[in-house]
């Protein structure tokens, strides 16, 4: 979809939506994928990064933002996730600026990512993204394996369960946007 991207680094997958006023990166992992992150970025645009969000509390995924907030960015997060940093402090870890309870969205130019957070599921704040125009769904850690296989069944079930009512909620919203204009 035209301005998102995905950034690989080793097994993890983050998402960068490039807009034309600036770049909104999720999950910057850690310090040494942050540094190859920006650089992926700028291999596409020279636009600057405004918005570093968090998908979850969980260290491997967000312990690379402070390359992108020393340039600028400001740092989202669901307000769970903030609480955690503070109760279990690493110093890798920025804290973020704007924190949300529910939904939120984060808009810059022509690209928005809606946040959305929908109860505890892979820790207590995963936040899951939906790219606007493009309308692409990204939930981070969505199956961890392995496990055993009661527990695999039982937590692709929960969590495929939270996508579909993700789904189900923003047709419901667009419908209703459009009915509107």
């Amino acid at each position: 979809a035209d301005g998102v991207y995905t950034f690989r680094f080793e097994d993890q997958r983050s998402l960068f939506l490039v807009a034309d006023q600036g770049v909104i990166v999720t999950d910057p992992l850690n310090a040494v994928a942050a540094a190859a992150y920006r650089d992926a970025i700028a291999a596409i645009t020279a636009q600057p990064v405004k918005y570093v969000v968090y998908s979850h509390y969980h260290w491997d995924r967000v312990s690379g933002a402070q390359i992108f907030k020393d340039a600028g960015a400001e740092i989202v997060a669901q307000e769970r996730c903030a609480d955690r940093f503070r109760v279990n402090p690493n110093p890798n870890v920025v804290m973020p600026d704007i924190t949300f309870s529910e939904e939120y969205s984060v808009t810059v130019g022509n690209q928005s990512l809606d946040l959305f957070y929908f109860g505890p599921s892979h820790g207590d704040c995963l936040t899951v993204f939906v790219t606007s125009p493009a309308n692409l769904l990204q939930v981070v850690e969505l199956i961890n394996p392995p496990r055993r296989s009661e527990e695999h069944t039982s937590e692709l079930q929960s969590r495929t369960n939270l996508v579909c009512r993700l789904l189900l909620e923003k047709k419901k919203q667009q419908k209703k946007k459009q009915q509107t204009t």
